[in-house]
Protein backbone atom coordinates (compact mmCIF):
# COMPACT_ATOMS: atom_id res chain seq x y z
CA UNK A 1 0.00 0.00 0.00
CA UNK A 2 2.96 2.62 1.13
CA UNK A 3 4.81 1.57 -2.60
CA UNK A 4 1.15 2.53 -4.28
CA UNK A 5 1.16 5.58 -2.37
CA UNK A 6 4.54 6.47 -3.34
CA UNK A 7 3.86 5.79 -7.13
CA UNK A 8 0.93 7.94 -7.32
CA UNK A 9 2.37 10.98 -5.89
CA UNK A 10 5.12 10.61 -8.90
CA UNK A 11 2.57 10.26 -11.34
CA UNK A 12 1.37 13.53 -9.59
CA UNK A 13 4.32 15.31 -9.58
CA UNK A 14 4.64 14.37 -13.60
CA UNK A 15 1.40 16.30 -14.15
CA UNK A 16 2.42 19.32 -11.99
CA UNK A 17 3.07 21.70 -15.02
CA UNK A 18 5.25 23.90 -12.83
CA UNK A 19 7.22 21.58 -12.04
CA UNK A 20 7.68 20.53 -15.18
CA UNK A 21 8.85 24.04 -16.17
CA UNK A 22 11.23 24.19 -13.49
CA UNK A 23 12.76 20.67 -14.16
CA UNK A 24 12.78 21.87 -18.10
CA UNK A 25 14.47 25.28 -17.19
CA UNK A 26 16.89 23.67 -14.63
CA UNK A 27 17.78 20.76 -17.02
CA UNK A 28 18.70 23.64 -20.52
CA UNK A 29 20.16 26.09 -18.24
CA UNK A 30 22.29 24.16 -16.09
CA UNK A 31 23.57 21.94 -19.04
CA UNK A 32 24.27 24.78 -20.81
CA UNK A 33 26.00 26.58 -18.64
CA UNK A 34 28.44 23.79 -17.39
CA UNK A 35 28.72 22.84 -21.03
CA UNK A 36 29.87 26.86 -22.20
CA UNK A 37 32.62 26.73 -19.23
CA UNK A 38 34.19 23.30 -20.36
CA UNK A 39 34.16 25.47 -23.81
CA UNK A 40 35.38 28.17 -22.69
CA UNK A 41 38.03 26.98 -20.50
CA UNK A 42 39.39 24.39 -23.02
CA UNK A 43 39.29 27.50 -25.69
CA UNK A 44 41.65 29.07 -23.19
CA UNK A 45 44.09 26.63 -22.53
CA UNK A 46 44.33 25.91 -26.33
CA UNK A 47 45.14 29.67 -27.40
CA UNK A 48 47.23 30.57 -25.17
CA UNK A 49 48.92 27.07 -23.58
CA UNK A 50 49.44 29.15 -20.57
CA UNK A 51 48.91 26.77 -17.06
CA UNK A 52 48.48 29.74 -15.40
CA UNK A 53 45.86 31.57 -17.13
CA UNK A 54 44.03 28.40 -17.72
CA UNK A 55 44.01 27.90 -14.00
CA UNK A 56 42.84 32.01 -13.56
CA UNK A 57 39.91 31.06 -16.06
CA UNK A 58 39.01 28.07 -14.31
CA UNK A 59 38.75 29.40 -10.97
CA UNK A 60 36.87 32.41 -12.17
CA UNK A 61 33.77 31.27 -12.13
CA UNK A 62 34.17 29.28 -8.36
CA UNK A 63 35.52 32.69 -6.91
CA UNK A 64 32.71 34.61 -8.03
CA UNK A 65 30.17 31.39 -6.95
CA UNK A 66 31.62 31.22 -2.94
CA UNK A 67 31.40 35.44 -3.06
CA UNK A 68 27.57 35.30 -4.00
CA UNK A 69 26.74 31.71 -2.37
CA UNK A 70 25.53 33.46 0.94
CA UNK A 71 23.98 36.47 -0.73
CA UNK A 72 21.98 33.95 -3.09
CA UNK A 73 20.54 32.44 -0.56
CA UNK A 74 19.38 35.30 1.35
CA UNK A 75 17.88 36.44 -1.73
CA UNK A 76 16.04 33.62 -2.77
CA UNK A 77 14.61 33.41 0.70
CA UNK A 78 13.31 37.05 0.48
CA UNK A 79 11.78 37.21 -3.15
CA UNK A 80 10.33 35.60 -5.72
CA UNK A 81 13.02 32.65 -6.85
CA UNK A 82 10.96 32.85 -10.37
CA UNK A 83 11.92 36.10 -10.88
CA UNK A 84 15.76 35.70 -9.01
CA UNK A 85 15.94 32.49 -11.96
CA UNK A 86 14.27 34.07 -15.31
CA UNK A 87 16.45 37.54 -14.44
CA UNK A 88 19.83 35.51 -13.70
CA UNK A 89 19.10 33.66 -16.96
CA UNK A 90 18.36 36.72 -19.13
CA UNK A 91 21.04 38.60 -17.23
CA UNK A 92 23.84 36.02 -18.23
CA UNK A 93 22.51 35.61 -21.84
CA UNK A 94 22.66 39.17 -22.71
CA UNK A 95 26.31 38.95 -20.92
CA UNK A 96 26.91 36.10 -23.98
CA UNK A 97 25.60 38.42 -26.57
CA UNK A 98 27.95 41.21 -25.71
CA UNK A 99 30.94 38.63 -25.35
CA UNK A 100 30.03 37.09 -28.93
CA UNK A 101 30.40 40.87 -30.69
CA UNK A 102 33.58 41.38 -28.48
CA UNK A 103 34.70 37.35 -30.06
CA UNK A 104 33.83 38.90 -34.10
CA UNK A 105 35.47 42.31 -33.19
CA UNK A 106 38.86 41.09 -31.83
CA UNK A 107 41.61 39.83 -34.09
CA UNK A 108 43.11 38.51 -30.75
CA UNK A 109 40.52 37.64 -27.85
CA UNK A 110 41.86 38.83 -24.80
CA UNK A 111 41.88 36.66 -21.87
CA UNK A 112 39.73 38.87 -19.71
CA UNK A 113 36.80 38.61 -21.93
CA UNK A 114 35.98 34.68 -21.53
CA UNK A 115 36.76 35.00 -18.13
CA UNK A 116 34.23 37.99 -17.87
CA UNK A 117 32.15 35.15 -18.97
CA UNK A 118 32.75 32.68 -16.80
CA UNK A 119 32.05 34.80 -13.79
CA UNK A 120 28.98 35.51 -14.97
CA UNK A 121 28.00 31.99 -15.36
CA UNK A 122 29.38 31.36 -12.11
CA UNK A 123 26.81 33.92 -10.51
CA UNK A 124 24.26 32.42 -12.74
CA UNK A 125 24.18 29.01 -11.29
CA UNK A 126 25.03 30.42 -7.28
CA UNK A 127 21.17 32.21 -7.88
CA UNK A 128 19.59 29.60 -10.04
CA UNK A 129 20.36 26.94 -8.24
CA UNK A 130 19.52 28.81 -4.97
CA UNK A 131 16.24 28.57 -6.44
CA UNK A 132 15.30 25.75 -8.54
CA UNK A 133 14.87 23.05 -5.81
CA UNK A 134 13.62 25.76 -2.67
CA UNK A 135 10.81 26.58 -5.41
CA UNK A 136 9.17 23.22 -5.34
CA UNK A 137 8.21 23.74 -1.64
CA UNK A 138 6.22 26.49 -3.09
CA UNK A 139 4.91 24.52 -6.21
CA UNK A 140 3.51 21.10 -4.06
CA UNK A 141 1.73 20.99 -0.37
CA UNK A 142 2.38 17.76 0.30
CA UNK A 143 5.52 17.05 2.45
CA UNK A 144 6.87 13.90 0.62
CA UNK A 145 5.99 15.05 -2.82
CA UNK A 146 9.00 17.53 -2.47
CA UNK A 147 11.34 15.40 -1.04
CA UNK A 148 10.83 13.29 -4.34
CA UNK A 149 10.91 16.27 -6.69
CA UNK A 150 13.61 18.06 -4.82
CA UNK A 151 15.81 14.32 -5.16
CA UNK A 152 14.86 14.13 -8.89
CA UNK A 153 15.61 17.77 -9.47
CA UNK A 154 19.55 17.07 -7.86
CA UNK A 155 19.89 13.64 -9.68
CA UNK A 156 18.96 15.72 -12.77
CA UNK A 157 21.25 18.45 -12.15
CA UNK A 158 24.23 15.71 -11.25
CA UNK A 159 23.78 13.87 -14.81
CA UNK A 160 23.65 17.08 -16.49
CA UNK A 161 27.11 17.71 -14.92
CA UNK A 162 28.73 14.03 -15.55
CA UNK A 163 27.84 14.73 -19.29
CA UNK A 164 28.38 18.52 -19.49
CA UNK A 165 32.28 17.91 -20.39
CA UNK A 166 31.54 14.93 -23.22
CA UNK A 167 29.02 17.51 -24.64
CA UNK A 168 31.18 20.45 -24.39
CA UNK A 169 33.98 18.39 -25.59
CA UNK A 170 31.68 17.45 -29.31
CA UNK A 171 30.37 21.08 -29.85
CA UNK A 172 33.80 22.89 -29.28
CA UNK A 173 35.00 20.19 -32.18
CA UNK A 174 32.73 20.94 -34.61
CA UNK A 175 31.41 24.59 -33.57
CA UNK A 176 33.36 27.48 -33.51
CA UNK A 177 33.79 29.29 -30.07
CA UNK A 178 31.53 32.58 -31.34
CA UNK A 179 28.70 30.20 -32.30
CA UNK A 180 28.91 28.05 -29.46
CA UNK A 181 28.38 31.43 -27.31
CA UNK A 182 25.51 33.20 -29.12
CA UNK A 183 23.62 29.67 -29.52
CA UNK A 184 24.14 29.34 -25.76
CA UNK A 185 23.41 32.81 -24.80
CA UNK A 186 19.88 32.37 -27.05
CA UNK A 187 19.06 29.39 -24.94
CA UNK A 188 19.21 31.07 -21.73
CA UNK A 189 17.20 34.62 -22.79
CA UNK A 190 14.34 31.69 -24.21
CA UNK A 191 14.50 29.52 -21.61
CA UNK A 192 13.84 32.14 -18.77
CA UNK A 193 10.26 32.19 -19.96
CA UNK A 194 9.92 28.87 -18.19
CA UNK A 195 10.57 30.47 -14.89
CA UNK A 196 8.50 33.75 -15.81
CA UNK A 197 5.35 31.84 -16.29
CA UNK A 198 5.22 29.46 -13.18
CA UNK A 199 2.69 29.62 -10.79
CA UNK A 200 3.61 29.02 -7.56
CA UNK A 201 1.75 29.66 -3.80
CA UNK A 202 1.90 32.42 -2.02
CA UNK A 203 4.37 32.79 1.32
CA UNK A 204 5.52 33.64 4.68
CA UNK A 205 8.66 35.37 4.69
CA UNK A 206 10.15 33.53 7.51
CA UNK A 207 13.15 36.13 7.34
CA UNK A 208 11.78 38.04 10.62
CA UNK A 209 15.08 39.29 11.75
CA UNK A 210 18.32 40.86 10.22
CA UNK A 211 20.74 38.13 9.29
CA UNK A 212 23.42 37.49 7.18
CA UNK A 213 24.31 34.52 6.05
CA UNK A 214 27.74 35.09 6.42
CA UNK A 215 27.42 35.61 9.85
CA UNK A 216 25.91 32.25 10.01
CA UNK A 217 29.07 30.61 8.70
CA UNK A 218 31.05 33.12 10.85
CA UNK A 219 29.31 31.47 13.65
CA UNK A 220 29.49 28.34 12.65
CA UNK A 221 33.05 28.18 11.68
CA UNK A 222 33.44 29.55 15.38
CA UNK A 223 32.11 26.12 17.15
CA UNK A 224 34.50 24.32 14.64
CA UNK A 225 37.33 25.90 16.39
CA UNK A 226 36.13 25.66 19.77
CA UNK A 227 35.75 21.71 19.36
CA UNK A 228 39.56 20.20 18.84
CA UNK A 229 38.55 17.10 18.15
CA UNK A 230 37.60 18.15 14.59
CA UNK A 231 40.94 19.93 14.04
CA UNK A 232 42.14 16.98 12.45
CA UNK A 233 39.56 15.94 10.42
CA UNK A 234 39.06 19.84 9.31
CA UNK A 235 42.95 19.37 8.14
CA UNK A 236 42.41 16.50 6.31
CA UNK A 237 38.89 17.26 4.40
CA UNK A 238 40.66 20.45 2.80
CA UNK A 239 43.71 19.57 2.24
CA UNK A 240 42.86 16.11 0.13
CA UNK A 241 39.92 18.38 -1.77
CA UNK A 242 42.35 20.88 -2.41
CA UNK A 243 44.87 18.23 -3.58
CA UNK A 244 42.09 16.09 -5.44
CA UNK A 245 39.80 18.73 -6.80
CA UNK A 246 42.13 21.01 -7.95
CA UNK A 247 44.12 18.21 -9.14
CA UNK A 248 41.64 16.81 -11.25
CA UNK A 249 39.81 20.14 -12.84
CA UNK A 250 43.76 21.55 -13.77
CA UNK A 251 45.78 19.13 -13.78
CA UNK A 252 43.83 16.49 -15.30
CA UNK A 253 42.91 18.49 -18.73
CA UNK A 254 46.25 20.40 -18.59
CA UNK A 255 48.54 17.19 -18.85
CA UNK A 256 45.95 15.47 -21.17
CA UNK A 257 46.17 18.10 -23.76
CA UNK A 258 49.78 18.40 -23.34
CA UNK A 259 50.05 14.39 -23.45
CA UNK A 260 48.88 14.60 -27.32
CA UNK A 261 44.65 14.07 -26.65
CA UNK A 262 44.45 16.86 -28.88
CA UNK A 263 40.85 15.62 -29.34
CA UNK A 264 38.41 17.60 -27.25
CA UNK A 265 35.78 14.96 -27.41
CA UNK A 266 38.41 12.57 -25.98
CA UNK A 267 39.08 15.04 -23.15
CA UNK A 268 35.20 15.80 -22.55
CA UNK A 269 34.60 11.81 -22.48
CA UNK A 270 37.83 11.02 -19.87
CA UNK A 271 36.31 14.04 -17.77
CA UNK A 272 33.25 12.19 -18.03
CA UNK A 273 34.38 8.75 -17.52
CA UNK A 274 36.35 10.14 -14.60
CA UNK A 275 33.58 11.73 -12.84
CA UNK A 276 31.35 8.56 -13.48
CA UNK A 277 33.72 6.30 -11.56
CA UNK A 278 34.17 9.01 -8.97
CA UNK A 279 30.14 8.69 -8.55
CA UNK A 280 30.25 4.82 -7.91
CA UNK A 281 32.71 4.90 -5.67
CA UNK A 282 31.12 7.46 -3.61
CA UNK A 283 28.16 5.27 -3.20
CA UNK A 284 30.20 2.53 -2.24
CA UNK A 285 31.77 4.22 0.46
CA UNK A 286 28.43 5.15 1.60
CA UNK A 287 27.93 1.36 1.88
CA UNK A 288 30.71 0.08 3.55
CA UNK A 289 31.55 2.57 5.91
CA UNK A 290 31.71 0.81 9.46
CA UNK A 291 32.86 2.75 12.59
CA UNK A 292 34.76 -0.50 13.53
CA UNK A 293 37.10 -0.46 10.63
CA UNK A 294 36.70 2.94 9.06
CA UNK A 295 39.94 4.46 10.68
CA UNK A 296 41.85 1.82 8.72
CA UNK A 297 40.41 2.28 5.72
CA UNK A 298 41.36 5.81 5.96
CA UNK A 299 45.21 4.81 6.33
CA UNK A 300 45.27 2.30 3.87
CA UNK A 301 43.28 4.36 1.01
CA UNK A 302 46.27 7.23 2.30
CA UNK A 303 49.22 5.27 1.57
CA UNK A 304 47.64 4.38 -2.07
CA UNK A 305 47.03 7.57 -3.15
CA UNK A 306 50.81 8.54 -2.25
CA UNK A 307 51.67 5.61 -4.18
CA UNK A 308 49.47 6.85 -6.90
CA UNK A 309 51.18 10.39 -6.65
CA UNK A 310 54.18 8.19 -7.25
CA UNK A 311 53.28 6.46 -10.40
CA UNK A 312 52.09 9.61 -11.91
CA UNK A 313 55.01 11.29 -11.51
CA UNK A 314 57.04 7.93 -13.67
CA UNK A 315 54.05 8.31 -15.78
CA UNK A 316 54.57 11.62 -16.84
CA UNK A 317 58.38 11.72 -17.27
CA UNK A 318 57.93 9.04 -19.89
CA UNK A 319 54.30 9.69 -21.01
CA UNK A 320 54.99 8.59 -24.48
CA UNK A 321 55.48 5.12 -23.37
CA UNK A 322 52.66 5.29 -21.00
CA UNK A 323 50.01 6.81 -22.25
CA UNK A 324 47.32 4.25 -22.19
CA UNK A 325 48.10 3.43 -18.34
CA UNK A 326 47.92 7.18 -17.15
CA UNK A 327 44.20 7.27 -17.92
CA UNK A 328 43.72 3.55 -16.01
CA UNK A 329 46.08 4.61 -13.28
CA UNK A 330 44.21 8.11 -12.92
CA UNK A 331 40.75 6.02 -12.83
CA UNK A 332 41.77 4.28 -9.82
CA UNK A 333 43.07 7.27 -8.26
CA UNK A 334 39.67 8.83 -8.85
CA UNK A 335 38.56 5.44 -7.24
CA UNK A 336 40.39 5.30 -3.62
CA UNK A 337 39.88 9.45 -3.79
CA UNK A 338 36.25 9.41 -3.21
CA UNK A 339 36.21 6.55 -0.99
CA UNK A 340 38.52 8.45 1.04
CA UNK A 341 36.66 11.84 0.87
CA UNK A 342 33.56 10.07 2.03
CA UNK A 343 34.66 8.22 4.80
CA UNK A 344 36.21 11.30 5.93
CA UNK A 345 33.16 13.48 5.66
CA UNK A 346 30.87 11.00 7.76
CA UNK A 347 33.25 11.20 10.09
CA UNK A 348 33.20 15.09 10.35
CA UNK A 349 29.57 14.78 10.67
CA UNK A 350 29.36 12.05 13.28
CA UNK A 351 30.59 15.14 15.77
CA UNK A 352 27.38 17.01 15.44
CA UNK A 353 23.96 16.88 16.22
CA UNK A 354 21.50 15.40 13.99
CA UNK A 355 19.46 18.87 13.73
CA UNK A 356 23.32 20.47 12.98
CA UNK A 357 24.63 18.09 10.47
CA UNK A 358 23.20 20.05 7.56
CA UNK A 359 24.73 23.54 8.58
CA UNK A 360 27.77 21.41 8.98
CA UNK A 361 27.81 20.26 5.12
CA UNK A 362 27.05 23.77 4.10
CA UNK A 363 29.78 25.74 6.09
CA UNK A 364 32.57 22.82 4.73
CA UNK A 365 31.51 22.94 1.22
CA UNK A 366 31.90 26.60 1.89
CA UNK A 367 35.52 26.15 2.96
CA UNK A 368 36.47 23.50 1.02
CA UNK A 369 35.41 25.62 -2.07
CA UNK A 370 37.74 28.53 -1.17
CA UNK A 371 40.56 25.90 -1.19
CA UNK A 372 40.09 24.49 -3.96
CA UNK A 373 39.44 27.77 -5.62
CA UNK A 374 42.89 28.53 -4.46
CA UNK A 375 44.19 25.44 -5.35
CA UNK A 376 43.46 26.02 -9.21
CA UNK A 377 45.23 29.13 -8.97
CA UNK A 378 48.17 27.77 -7.35
CA UNK A 379 48.42 24.66 -9.32
CA UNK A 380 48.25 26.86 -13.08
CA UNK A 381 50.84 29.16 -11.10
CA UNK A 382 53.05 26.60 -10.15
CA UNK A 383 53.38 24.38 -13.61
CA UNK A 384 53.97 27.66 -14.83
CA UNK A 385 57.14 27.92 -13.17
CA UNK A 386 58.24 24.58 -12.56
CA UNK A 387 56.79 22.10 -14.75
CA UNK A 388 53.67 19.76 -14.83
CA UNK A 389 56.08 16.96 -13.04
CA UNK A 390 56.95 18.84 -10.40
CA UNK A 391 53.66 20.02 -9.49
CA UNK A 392 52.32 16.13 -9.38
CA UNK A 393 55.26 15.39 -6.82
CA UNK A 394 54.59 18.40 -4.35
CA UNK A 395 50.77 17.23 -4.51
CA UNK A 396 51.97 13.89 -3.42
CA UNK A 397 54.15 15.30 -0.88
CA UNK A 398 51.96 17.74 0.39
CA UNK A 399 49.33 14.88 1.20
CA UNK A 400 51.36 12.14 2.12
CA UNK A 401 53.46 14.26 4.68
CA UNK A 402 50.18 16.36 6.14
CA UNK A 403 47.22 13.84 5.78
CA UNK A 404 49.17 10.55 5.93
CA UNK A 405 51.12 11.07 9.64
CA UNK A 406 47.61 12.25 11.27
CA UNK A 407 45.93 9.20 10.32
CA UNK A 408 48.94 7.14 11.74
CA UNK A 409 48.39 8.97 14.93
CA UNK A 410 44.76 8.81 14.98
CA UNK A 411 43.64 6.96 18.28
CA UNK A 412 39.70 5.37 17.94
CA UNK A 413 39.72 7.23 21.10
CA UNK A 414 39.79 10.74 20.12
CA UNK A 415 37.24 10.79 17.73
CA UNK A 416 34.61 8.80 19.36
Amino acid sequence: MEGNKVKVKIINIKKEKNYLKNSLATMILFMSSQVLQFILVLDVLRETGSALIFSVAVAASSIFNIVFSPISGFINEKYDKRYIMGISSVAVGFLGIIIYFLYISMEITSIIVPVVLLVGLGIFEVFYLGGCIPILSEIFEDKDMIEISATSTQMMVLIMKILSPLIGGIIYSIWSIERTIVFISVTFITTSCFCFSMTIRPKENKLTDKVSFLEIYRNKLGDLRSQKQLAPLLLILIVSSMVFLSNKDVIMIYSFDRIDLSSSVVIGLSMTIITVIEGIFSFIALGIYQEKNDVFVLRISSLLISGFFLLFFIILMFYESYLNNFFVIYSLFTAITAIFTIISMKHFLAQFPEEEKVQAISTINYLTNIFVSLGYIIYGFLIQTIGLISVVSLSGLLFSTVVSPILIAWKKSSIE
